[in-house]
């Protein structure tokens, strides 16, 4: 410990803050790690390699760094060494710097929520337009599409002008349905909840969800439709 102690004091090529000490072996892979403050605790005479603790996961230099955030999270950790692809200690990587990732990579999931994908203020008219055009010819044939359901059902609209009145209900009721659903998904996509083996079942559970839901507030609403319009017809 003392003799590390001096190490710091000396080497001037050392990070400014660091909260654990790297422990490494003869051919400089990492065995362990000990925090600075227990260092400081500890008699000069004691041997690192008796307060060290093994290290619950090291980060590949070729890892994703969206990656990296999930394995600080998964992981509790302050701070991470950095191996080659001989497992030879090359870096460390610390909480401040996962941070700045994880903000980084909701930023952009953000985006990606409303369709503009990695968009930055300084891009040119043309860029941007380019970005967003996809995205809003999406949503325009959806729309299309269900103007088309509603064209199917003009004549009994024509026969019961009410209808018309509670058809921004529906529109509006199905989009949050499905601004709800979107938000989890991309959730459980950023936090690698969703894979090959189980992306059935939770298209099933989303679709039940929306049912169940459906129903629910088509009781609820049709109860509010009688008590405002007193016609039996319109509420079924």
């Amino acid at each position: 410990v003392g003799q590390t102690i001096d190490y710091l004091r000396e080497n001037k090529d050392l990070p400014e803050e660091f909260l654990e000490i790297f422990i490494v072996d003869s051919n400089f892979k990492p065995i362990g790690t000990v925090p600075s403050s227990k260092v400081l605790r500890t008699s000069r005479e004691t041997k690192m390699n008796t307060i060290m603790r093994e290290m619950p996961v090291l980060i590949p230099v070729n890892m994703d760094k969206e990656e990296v955030g999930h394995v600080f999270e998964n992981y509790n950790l302050f701070s991470a060494g950095v191996v080659n692809k001989d497992n030879k200690l090359v870096g460390m990587i610390t909480g401040d710097d996962v941070f700045t990732v994880l903000k980084e990579e909701a930023e952009e999931d953000v985006l990606r929520l409303a369709g503009v994908g990695d968009e930055e203020i300084t891009d040119t008219v043309l860029k941007k337009t380019k970005r967003r055009f996809t995205w809003l010819l999406l949503n325009l044939f959806t729309a299309l599409i269900a103007t088309w359901v509603i064209s199917i059902f003009g004549a009994t609209i024509e026969q019961m002008v009410a209808l018309a009145f509670l058809m921004p209900i529906v529109a509006s009721m199905g989009g949050n349905a499905g601004m709800q659903t979107l938000a989890v998904t991309i959730r459980a996509i950023a936090s690698k909840e969703i894979s090959s083996s189980n992306i059935n079942n939770i298209i099933t559970k989303e679709f039940i969800i929306g049912v169940l839901n459906g129903i629910i507030f088509a009781f609820i609403t049709g109860a509010i439709v009688h008590l405002w319009f007193k016609d039996m017809n319109l509420t079924i």
